[in-house]
């Protein structure tokens, strides 16, 4: 890359030193490697602690292989097989390639992109066929990708969602079945039809929060094993790992709500439950 400052707009997974020392390393003859080629070559974090440790990889040159230290891995979820970062100048002191395959070009704040793109494929299609392509469709386009990847994921919430719903209502209606003689001596006793619906609500509503709060890290554990060993041993690449506190809130909340909802159900058979019936022995 021609730009010797390309190190700012990386996602470092670890450095030589940090942006700033990796920047400098970069501009006196140091590469970046990407995650993925840092996990197939074995890269860790420690390989970055002494000089002595640093971390080098061989490139095989025009003029024969050569070992190039490495300043940085950065986060690239471009390729699995991993790619190689370096300054123009450095590149074109190995390698016979005068040629440019690729140029990022940066606006101004209010610059009209449509206008710049269709200008420039225009003024250009007479020289050469390149595709102009603005970073915002870009974007767009990689997140729609990414959303087709993972819309299976919207099913399989969905359905863990019913899965815990008919598990709770079932619970629930075993429960009634089974304490039939227990809520028949409550309400004997002069406990009211709302306040034993208040009871089965309350007790629903513990089942569910309880269930979300059990929930919690076991979703932690799958998503630690998801992106540290089976995305790397896929793809080679981790995502950037991430705790929100109102995703687990919302979590908790939607526990608690389907519970709440599949408990409607047995409540209101339990609030006209006939006394006599329910102290009737077997």
């Amino acid at each position: 890359m021609s730009d010797p400052d390309f190190t700012a707009s990386r996602l470092f997974v670890s450095t030589d030193g940090g942006r700033e020392a990796a920047a400098q390393a970069v501009k006196s003859g140091a590469v970046l490697v990407s995650e993925p080629l840092a996990n197939r070559l074995g890269y860790t974090q420690c390989s970055f602690l002494l000089p002595s440790q640093r971390a080098h990889v061989t490139l095989f040159t025009d003029s024969g292989p050569h070992e190039f230290p490495v300043a940085g891995v950065y986060r690239d979820y471009a390729s699995s097989q991993g790619t190689v970062m370096m300054a123009l100048d450095l590149y074109r002191e190995y390698w016979d390639d005068a040629d440019v395959s690729a140029v990022a070009l940066k606006l101004r704040s209010g610059v009209d992109v449509d206008s710049v793109v269709k200008g420039l494929s225009t003024r250009l299609s007479d020289l050469q066929e390149l595709v102009v392509r603005p970073n915002k469709a870009l974007k767009a386009d990689v997140l729609q990708v990414f959303d087709k990847a993972f819309a299976i994921t919207g099913a399989l919430q969905l359905l863990a969602a019913l899965v815990a719903f008919v598990g709770v209502l079932s619970a629930l209606l075993s429960l009634q079945l089974e304490r039939a003689r227990e809520f028949g001596m409550l309400r004997a006793v002069g406990l009211t039809p709302n306040q034993l619906r208040s009871e089965v609500m309350l007790e629903t509503g513990l089942m569910g929060a309880v269930s979300g709060l059990l929930a919690m890290p076991t979703g932690l554990t799958l998503a630690l094993i998801l992106i540290y060993v089976i995305n790397r041993r896929s793809f080679g690449w981790t995502l950037q790992f991430q705790i929100s506190a109102g995703v687990f809130l919302q979590a908790l909340l939607l526990a608690i709500a389907a519970a709440l909802l599949a408990g409607v159900y047995p409540m209101l058979r339990m609030g006209r439950m006939v006394t006599a019936e329910a102290l009737r022995g077997e």
